[in-house]
C-alpha cells in the first residue's frame, strides 16, 4: 500500500533488469499525469487559437469601420487658375488671405463697393444706403464665396487677422461716416460696433495699429489715431469688445505723413510718427492715458532721449529734407528701421538707431517689400524711378546695404508693388511690374499694358514674362495656397470705388502654369541656359510656406 501512495516523481529509476510491481505502479503514475498535463496544453492551446481569431476578427471589423463605414476627410482640390467677376461695382487696394474655412489652403478676402453680393445679400440688409462697402471671403480653391457681408456706407481703414476675444481672429473696418466695426475673420460675424467721435477736420492716420494687452483682459487691443489741430488723438479700444479703454496723446505735431509702432530689445513700445522731415519716436508708456503698469520706457532710448533735449517727449530717431516712408525690416528682434528719403534709402538699428547702412536712391514711389536674394538673408527690393516713365528695381542686402541685382525698367503708372514668395531652398521668387526695354536699336512704341515678370537669383540674367493686361491694378500679391506646394499671384482689378463704379475681377493663377507659356527675357549675352533650362530651372522649384512678414 506504501507503494501506491509514494509520489511517482520520487520513484527511483530502475533497470529492465530490477523491473518489479512496485516499479510499474510508478510508472502507471507517470503516464497518467503525463496525460492530464498534455490534455491542459491541449485545452490551453485552445483557449489561444480562440483568442487569437477573436482579435483578428476585431481588427478586420476596425479597418472595415474605418476604410467603408466612416467618412474619410475630403483633401480640396484645388483649381490651377480662376476668376470671379463683379459687376456695376468698385473696389479698394485691399487684399489679404488667411485659411479662413479651415481646409488648409489659403483663402482670399478683399473689400468692393456695390449695391448687391453674389449671395443676393444687399445694403439694405444692414440698412445702409445703396451702393455700400462689403467684405467678401472667396475660397482659395476654386473662387467660390465663403462668405459676404454690408460693412458701411463707405470704408476708410481696414485691418486684419487681429486678435480678437475667444483668441478668434477678426477684421477691423472703419467706415464712414465714423463707425468701427469688428467681424470674425472665419464666419463674417458681427463682433462688435462703436461710433468713434471725430471733430470735424480731423484726418484718420493709416494703419489701424494693434497694441499690447493694455487692459490686462488677455486679448490684444486696437489704436486708432487722427490729427487735428497739430495734435494726434488717439482711441485705444478693447480687442474683447470694442469699448475705449485709453487714449493717446500727442501736441505741437504739425504734419503726420505716416506713424508704426515700435517695440524695442526690452519689450518697450513706442510710436514713430513721420513728419516729412523728422522722424519721432514717444515712449508709449509717455503718452497713454491711464497710465499701465505694464508699459515701460526703454533705458537707451530715455538716454537719447535726455541727452538731445530735457524738456522733450519724444526721441529724434531720423531726420532728412523729405523722410518719404519709415518701415521696420523682417528678420532681426528688434526690427530695424528702413528709412526713405528723396535722396537715400537708410538702415537703422532697431535698437541704438545708428546707422547701419545707406543707398542713393532719388524717388522710390512703391512701398519696399521683403524677400531673399541670399540664403537665408532678408534683402530690400526698391523701385526707385530716376526719370520720367523709367524705373530702376533694386535688390539690396539688408545686412550690408550692397546692391545685389538691379534692373531698368520702363514704369506704367499704377503699377503695383513687387511681391516675393519663398523657396524651400531659402531663396525667394522675386516678383514685378514694368516693361523691359528692348535690347536692340528699335523704338519699342509706349503702350498702356502691364507686364509682370519673375526673377530667380539662380538665374537673375534671365527673367520670365509671365502676364501682361490693361486692366487697372488694385492689388497684387504672390502667395502659397496649400503647405508645401501650389504657388500662386493674385490679382484685383477693376475701378476704384471712388471712381465710377464698373467691373471688378479678382483672378488666382498658379505660378508654374503661366511658366509654361512664359517668354524669357535675356538681360545678358549669356548664351549657357537655353529659354527650356530657364524654364525648367522654375518649374523644378519647391516652395516654402515661409513668409517674411509684411508692415
Amino acid at each position: 500500500m506504501e507503494g501506491k501512495n509514494e509520489d511517482p516523481e520520487i520513484c527511483p529509476l530502475k533497470n529492465e533488469e530490477e523491473k518489479g510491481p512496485d516499479n510499474s505502479q510508478c510508472i502507471s503514475g507517470q503516464k497518467d499525469i503525463g496525460h492530464r498535463i498534455q490534455s491542459k496544453i491541449s485545452h490551453l492551446s485552445s483557449w489561444r487559437t480562440a483568442a487569437f481569431f477573436i482579435t483578428l476578427f476585431l481588427c478586420l471589423v476596425v479597418v472595415f469601420a474605418f476604410s467603408f463605414i466612416l467618412p474619410c476627410p475630403v483633401r480640396a482640390v484645388s483649381v490651377r487658375t480662376w476668376t470671379r467677376t463683379f459687376h456695376n461695382a468698385g473696389t479698394y487696394s485691399f487684399l489679404t488671405a488667411s485659411d479662413i474655412n479651415k481646409d488648409k489652403v489659403v483663402d482670399l478676402l478683399f473689400a468692393l463697393k456695390g449695391s448687391n453680393s453674389s449671395l443676393n445679400v444687399s445694403c439694405s440688409d444692414e440698412g445702409l444706403p445703396s451702393p455700400c462697402g462689403f467684405l467678401i471671403a472667396l475660397s482659395g480653391t476654386n473662387g467660390s464665396t465663403l462668405w459676404e457681408r454690408p460693412v458701411g456706407k463707405d470704408i476708410l481703414l481696414i485691418k486684419c487677422k487681429l486678435q480678437m476675444h475667444d483668441k478668434t481672429s477678426g477684421c477691423v473696418v472703419l467706415e464712414k461716416p465714423n463707425i468701427i466695426t469688428a467681424f470674425d475673420l472665419d464666419t463674417g460675424h458681427l463682433l462688435w460696433n462703436h461710433t468713434i467721435n471725430l471733430g470735424s477736420n480731423a484726418t484718420v492716420l493709416n494703419p489701424i495699429v494693434q497694441l499690447p494687452d493694455m487692459n490686462g483682459d488677455g486679448v490684444d487691443d486696437i489704436l486708432l489715431a487722427f490729427t487735428e489741430d497739430s495734435t494726434i488723438n488717439g482711441a485705444a479700444l478693447s480687442g474683447r469688445d470694442g469699448n475705449q479703454i485709453g487714449q493717446v496723446v500727442i501736441h505741437n505735431v504739425h504734419t503726420v505723413t505716416g506713424f508704426l509702432l515700435h517695440k524695442t530689445n526690452t519689450g518697450s513700445h513706442y510710436l514713430l510718427v513721420n513728419t516729412g522731415k523728422l522722424v519721432y519716436g514717444f515712449a508709449l508708456k509717455d503718452v497713454y492715458r491711464p497710465e499701465t503698469a505694464s508699459l515701460k520706457q526703454d533705458s537707451e532710448w530715455l538716454k537719447k532721449k535726455t541727452a538731445s533735449n530735457s524738456t522733450s517727449d519724444y526721441v529724434l530717431v531720423y531726420s532728412s529734407s523729405d523722410v518719404r516712408n519709415v518701415l521696420t525690416v523682417p528678420g532681426q528682434s528688434p526690427r530695424n528701421i528702413l528709412a526713405l528719403s528723396s535722396s537715400w534709402t537708410e538702415l537703422l538699428n532697431g535698437q541704438n538707431l545708428r546707422s547701419l547702412w545707406k543707398t542713393n536712391t532719388s524717388h522710390v514711389f512703391n512701398k519696399p517689400t521683403f524677400g531673399m536674394f541670399k540664403k537665408d538673408q532678408v534683402s530690400v527690393v526698391i523701385e526707385d524711378e530716376y526719370a520720367a516713365q523709367s524705373k530702376k528695381v533694386l535688390i539690396i542686402d539688408s545686412n550690408s546695404g550692397n546692391i545685389m541685382w538691379e534692373q531698368d525698367v520702363i514704369s506704367k503708372p499704377g503699377s503695383p508693388q513687387p511681391a516675393t514668395i519663398s523657396t524651400v531652398d531659402h531663396h525667394s521668387v522675386f516678383l514685378f511690374w514694368g516693361e523691359i526695354q528692348s535690347q536692340s536699336n528699335v523704338t519699342v512704341p509706349y503702350d498702356e499694358k502691364h507686364y509682370l515678370f519673375a526673377m530667380h537669383p539662380k538665374n537673375f540674367r534671365f527673367l520670365l514674362q509671365l502676364n501682361n493686361g490693361t486692366s487697372n491694378i488694385m492689388a497684387f500679391d504672390a502667395l502659397l495656397f496649400e503647405r508645401g506646394r501650389h504657388a500662386c499671384y493674385v490679382l484685383l482689378t477693376g475701378p476704384s470705388a471712388e471712381e465710377e463704379l464698373g467691373t471688378v475681377s479678382i483672378s488666382k493663377r498658379k505660378l508654374k502654369e503661366d511658366v509654361v507659356y512664359s517668354n524669357v527675357i535675356r538681360l545678358s549675352d549669356d548664351a549657357s541656359s537655353s529659354d527650356e533650362d530657364v524654364k525648367q530651372l522654375f518649374l523644378n522649384l519647391r516652395f516654402s510656406s515661409e513668409t517674411l512678414s509684411k508692415n
